[in-house]
């Protein structure tokens, strides 16, 4: 249990860090409006000139990061208690999120609408009051040199389990965008990553 919160039936989620613009709201399924319609009215009804664009917050769909973050901004006034009238339930359940590159995707935005719409959230009078801005995390590497490594992929996966490092960490590193996104060294790193579930590979 976290402050009430059940991490058996609600557990923490770990989204790659690589997030564009992220906005928590201490709100559930809040919604902006960022852009009304134009509608005109005609002979035969109304014909819509420009769609509205809502910005609807995605409720329950937090992350580590995100309760961290509301956690901080937020006094998250008036909240349930458990039935022993003592404990207050943890106000993880009343956040909502809005990632402006998840939705981009999803909605079929291009960069002029994404644009609009990462700023009218960011200028709108809700923000910093009813939901704020997740800021980002650099991944590191996973040492140093791992940049300059000298050898081939399968060389580099090999150096990676010599080192003690985790694959599937590598590989989280590598397809971000802090990483080269090297097509041959995340197929080699999967490589190992199946030939270890195999039993074909002993990590020691």
């Amino acid at each position: 249990m976290l402050g009430g919160w059940d991490l058996a039936t609600h557990p923490l989620r770990y989204l790659p860090q690589e997030v564009g613009v992220r906005f928590v709201s201490q709100f559930t399924n809040y919604v902006i409006n960022i852009q009304p319609a134009v509608k005109r009215v005609g002979d035969f009804g109304v014909e819509i000139l420009r769609p509205d664009i809502l910005a609807e917050f995605k409720p329950h769909d937090w992350t580590q990061r995100d309760l961290e973050t509301a956690i901080a901004a937020f006094q998250f006034k008036g909240v349930f208690q458990h039935e022993d009238e003592a404990t207050p339930v943890h106000p993880a359940y009343r956040l909502s999120t809005f990632d402006t590159d998840e939705r981009a995707e999803t909605e079929a935005w291009d960069d002029e609408t994404k644009n609009l719409i990462e700023q009218k959230l960011l200028n709108s009078k809700g923000f910093g009051r009813d939901y704020v801005l997740v800021q980002e995390l650099a991944i590191a590497p996973p040492w140093p040199t791992y940049e300059e490594f000298p050898g081939s992929a399968d060389e580099l996966a090999m150096q990676v389990l010599d080192l003690g490092f985790a694959p599937e960490e590598v590989i989280a590193y590598e397809s971000s965008k802090w990483g080269q996104n090297r097509e041959e060294v995340i197929a080699a790193l999967s490589t190992v990553v199946e030939a270890r579930d195999a039993g074909e590979i002993i990590v020691t």
